[in-house]
C-alpha cells in the first residue's frame, strides 16, 4: 500500500499524463523485475527488447544486469562520491560519444537533439533543483538505510544506478531525469520497504508523522518533482499544470 501511495503522490501525474509512450516501456520493464531478481537474463533481455520497441530510451536497462552484485555497503557510498568527482570528465566523454553515434543510431540522434536544444538548458536554480531532487534526496535515503538498518534490499542495484544518473542531471536535467524514469519505481519500492523495515525494528522509533526526518524528505521530494508544474509556461501566459486539465469532457447531459 505504501509503495502505491508514494507513486500516486510523486509520480502519478507525470507518468500517466506527460510521458505516456515512455510509460508503456516502463510498464514492460516492471514485468521484467522478477526475471532480474532471479537472474533469468534471457527472459530479462526479452522484456527489455519489447520495452525498446515502445521507447528507445529503454536501452539504458541493458546496463542493469552488470550492476546486479552491488550491495548497500561502503562501496555503494564511496563509488557514488568518486563518480561525483569525475562526473565532469565522464560528461565530456559522453558528449563525444553521442556526437559520434548520432550519425548512424536513432537514439544517438535523439539524445543529440536534447543536448542541442537551448530550451532544455538550466540556470543555476535549475541545477540546484536537479541536484537536490534527483541526486541528494535518494542519496540521503540510501545513507539512512546503510546506517539505520542491516537489511539487504533487493532494489539496491537500481537505487545505485538511479543516484548515479541523478549526479548527471546537473549537466542536463531533462535527458538524465528521463532515463531515471525506469528506475523510479524500484526507488519507490526501496523507500516503502525502508519505511516498513525501520518501523518494525524495535531498536528504532516507529516511523510516524512526528519523525520529521523522513517526513521532510517526502515533502521536499514532492515539491522537487512537481515544482515545475506550478511555473508559468514558457510559450503561453498560463501555468504548466493547466496542460493536464481535459480540453473537454465526455460526460454531458446526453451521455
Amino acid at each position: 500500500f505504501l509503495g502505491v501511495l508514494l507513486y500516486f503522490i510523486f509520480g502519478f501525474l507525470y507518468f500517466n499524463t506527460e510521458i505516456m509512450r515512455e510509460s508503456l516501456a516502463v510498464a514492460v520493464f516492471l514485468f521484467s523485475l522478477d526475471a532480474f531478481y532471479n537472474k533469468k537474463w534471457i527472459r530479462y533481455f526479452l522484456f527489455v527488447t519489447v520495452a525498446v520497441l515502445f521507447h528507445s530510451s529503454a536501452l539504458i536497462l541493458a546496463i542493469c544486469p552488470f550492476l546486479y552484485k552491488i550491495k548497500l555497503n561502503k562501496f555503494f557510498l564511496v563509488s557514488i562520491i568518486l563518480i561525483i568527482f569525475v562526473s565532469n570528465v565522464l560528461w565530456t566523454i559522453f558528449n563525444d560519444y553521442i556526437a559520434y553515434f548520432s550519425h548512424f543510431l536513432t537514439i544517438g540522434d535523439k539524445v543529440d537533439s536534447y543536448l542541442g536544444n537551448e530550451m532544455y538548458e538550466s540556470n543555476i536554480n535549475g541545477v540546484i533543483r536537479s541536484l537536490f531532487t534527483y541526486f541528494l534526496i535518494p542519496f540521503i535515503f540510501s545513507v539512512f538505510a546503510f546506517y539505520k538498518t542491516q537489511k539487504s534490499f533487493k532494489e539496491i542495484p537500481f537505487l545505485w544506478f538511479y543516484i548515479v544518473l541523478g549526479v548527471f542531471t546537473i549537466f542536463h536535467q531533462v535527458l538524465f531525469s528521463r532515463l531515471q524514469n525506469y528506475l523510479f519505481f524500484p526507488f519507490i519500492a526501496f523507500v516503502a520497504n525502508l519505511c516498513y523495515e525501520t518501523s518494525k525494528d524495535r531498536q528504532h522509533k516507529p516511523i510516524r508523522l512526528k519523525n520529521l526526518r523522513l517526513v521532510m524528505l517526502f515533502i521536499l521530494l514532492f515539491f522537487g518533482r512537481y515544482y515545475t508544474f506550478f511555473k508559468l509556461d514558457v510559450y503561453e501566459d498560463s501555468f504548466i499544470y493547466e496542460r493536464y486539465f481535459p480540453y473537454y469532457s465526455i460526460i454531458s447531459e446526453e451521455t
